[in-house]
């Protein structure tokens, strides 16, 4: 049996078989290889449900390929900063520009399949930011540190994320849920930016913002 709260011998094959995840917590930064995007990447493989806990959404930061979430049941998203003005602002940005079209076309699937759901904790507040990995029920894998899959950081110091086995995946689960409670729905106002991009987007044109279309 693994000692809890450390990243089993599967967690490390997903990290490139790099023996010093075996020994505890995986400590990640702007340098790592695999980066912080990589890693994400192939947890979401594995599971089946994913718990998001961000301070702010960015639309233009979203990098997942169709592969990543197929297996996906259901995605849970938590922020506690909603600027839904910039929100369609970059949903539009990134319809116009051929290389993250697919980008969004991902995040429209996983809304009209009702997999995202996502609500809005603005009195919450949590740091940093987490994601909490499962699968079947089971709790593997916490990916905690700023969620920016990009490259270079947002600063020029060092960005540090880790990686924690299901000890740590198992107490995150309960933080997650009281947040979610306490959280409220956005399709709302959500769907409110859908009606205005409508009427203000190009005719003839299948709108970014259609990418929310039929959440929860």
């Amino acid at each position: 049996m693994t000692a809890p709260g450390i990243v089993t011998r599967d967690q490390a094959r997903l990290l490139g078989g790099d023996p010093a995840i075996l020994d505890g917590p995986y400590l990640l930064d702007d340098r790592s290889a695999p980066s912080f995007r990589r890693v994400f990447g192939r947890l979401l493989l594995r599971a089946d449900t994913v718990q998001v806990a961000v301070s702010r959404i960015r639309l233009s930061g979203i990098d997942l390929s169709a592969e990543e979430v197929e297996r996906l049941r259901l995605v849970q998203l938590v922020t506690s900063e909603v600027n839904l003005h910039r929100l369609g602002l970059e949903a539009e940005s990134l319809a116009h520009d051929p290389e993250r079209r697919l980008d969004l076309e991902v995040m429209k699937r996983l809304i009209r399949t009702g997999r995202l759901r996502a609500r809005s904790a603005p009195l919450g507040g949590w740091a940093p930011d987490f994601s909490v990995f499962s699968s079947d029920g089971d709790a593997f894998a916490l990916l905690v540190g700023p969620h920016w899959f990009e490259r270079p950081f947002l600063y020029r110091g060092p960005s540090f994320g880790s990686l924690h086995g299901r000890r740590g995946a198992e107490r995150a689960v309960a933080w997650f849920g009281e947040l979610w409670r306490e959280a409220h729905d956005l399709e709302g106002p959500v769907r409110q930016v859908i009606r205005r991009a409508r009427r203000n987007g190009p005719l003839g044109q299948n709108h970014a913002l259609d990418t929310f279309e039929g959440a929860g």
